[in-house]
């Protein structure tokens, strides 16, 4: 008798010991929740750094831009492909050699003697 209360206060304190443990999260899932914040933040860092080298780059693109408009004038855009000046010539209608030929007429009959 004595020995079952002893093994009763045993296991309830082994029971209340489990239960009063704290319910935080494992180590193990700290750890990786700590890991995580860390990586987040590391990316949330290079994209800053990134998208200010990024800005740099269009404002040193820009000045450059304004620079050479000082410098040269309008005229350093250049020439578009395809531009208006050039109306009358049309590349896939040939030179005026090949513009008077024409091929000849099918004949009706299979070996051309019909119409002759």
């Amino acid at each position: 008798h004595r020995a079952l209360q002893v093994y009763r206060r045993r296991l309830q304190a082994k029971e209340d010991a489990q239960h009063h443990k704290d319910d935080g999260e494992d180590p193990r899932m700290e750890a990786l929740r700590r890991a995580r914040e860390r990586q987040q933040s590391l990316l949330e860092t290079q994209s800053q750094r990134q998208r200010e080298i990024d800005e740099q780059r269009q404002e040193q693109k820009r000045l450059e831009k304004l620079e050479r408009l000082k410098k040269y004038g309008a005229a350093t855009e250049g020439r578009r492909l395809g531009a208006a000046e050039d109306d009358g010539y049309l590349p896939l209608s040939g030179g005026a050699s090949t513009s008077s030929y024409r091929p000849p007429k099918k004949s009706k009959c299979p070996g051309g003697g019909c119409g002759r």
